[in-house]
C-alpha cells in the first residue's frame, strides 16, 4: 500500500467507529511511533536469532571504505548494526574479515599462526566506528540501517489537506506488515484490531 492508502484505511475504520480523526501531524507522529516499534521487534528478533527474516531484509545494505592512513572509520549515519564485514577488492572479491573485541587485539596482530598482512581484522574500539588492521585495507561493510520513516504529506486546497506523493516518504517496510501498521496507527487513537478485523475494511 502507498502512504495514501494506509491513511485512507486508518481513517475508514476510525470514521466509522465514530471515533474521528487525527490531524496529518499526529498522523504522521503516529505513524513514526508505529514503524519504530515494529523495527525494534524485528531488531528484537535478529539480536536473539542472529539471522534476518524476510521482514528485516530491507533494511540490509552496505558500505565500501577506501583505506586511509589511520585505519580507523566512522560508521554510516543510519548505520544500526554491522552483520559483516569481508575485506575488498576492485574485482568485486569479498573475503571474511574477522572481527576482534579491543582485548584480543595484541594477540592477534602479534600471531604467527594467522599471519595479520594475510588476514586482516576488525575492531571495534570505539562507540561510532571500528578500526581495520592492517591500515591500509580495503573494507566493505554490510551492515542493518536504521528505517527511513513514512510521512504523509500533503498541501492545502481549500482549507484542507489534500495528499502530496511528492511531498511524501513512502514506507520502506515490505507490504506484509502494512496491515500491522495501520493497526498500530489506529491503536494509537484508541481503536483496538486484529488483523483479520482490519481485513474486513480492506
Amino acid at each position: 500500500m502507498t502512504i495514501n492508502e494506509i491513511k485512507e484505511l486508518v481513517y475508514r475504520v476510525s470514521n466509522t467507529s465514530m471515533s474521528g480523526n487525527v490531524s496529518p501531524e499526529d498522523f504522521n507522529l503516529f505513524l513514526m511511533r508505529t514503524e519504530n516499534a515494529l523495527y525494534e521487534q524485528l531488531y528484537s528478533e535478529y539480536e536473539k536469532t542472529r539471522a534476518i527474516s524476510d521482514y528485516l531484509s530491507p533494511f540490509k545494505t552496505s558500505q565500501v571504505y577506501m583505506p586511509v592512513p589511520t585505519g580507523s572509520y566512522s560508521y554510516p549515519s543510519d548505520y544500526r548494526h554491522a552483520t559483516s564485514f569481508v575485506k575488498y577488492d576492485s574485482s568485486g572479491n569479498e573475503t571474511t574479515i574477522e572481527e576482534v573485541p579491543q582485548d584480543k587485539k595484541a594477540n592477534r596482530v602479534n600471531s604467527e599462526v594467522i599471519p595479520i598482512a594475510d588476514y586482516p581484522i576488525v575492531v571495534h574500539q570505539y562507540a561510532n566506528g571500528f578500526q581495520v588492521i592492517p591500515k591500509l585495507t580495503w573494507v566493505k561493510m554490510y551492515y542493518l540501517k536504521i528505517p527511513t520513516y513514512a510521512k504523509w504529506g500533503y498541501t492545502i486546497v481549500s482549507g484542507r489537506p489534500v495528499y502530496d506523493a511528492g511531498a511524501s516518504i513512502q514506507s520502506s517496510f515490505p507490504e506484509a506488515l502494512h496491515p500491522d501498521i495501520a493497526i498500530g496507527i489506529l491503536k494509537y487513537m484508541g481503536l483496538e484490531l486484529t488483523r483479520q478485523e482490519l481485513a474486513a475494511w480492506q
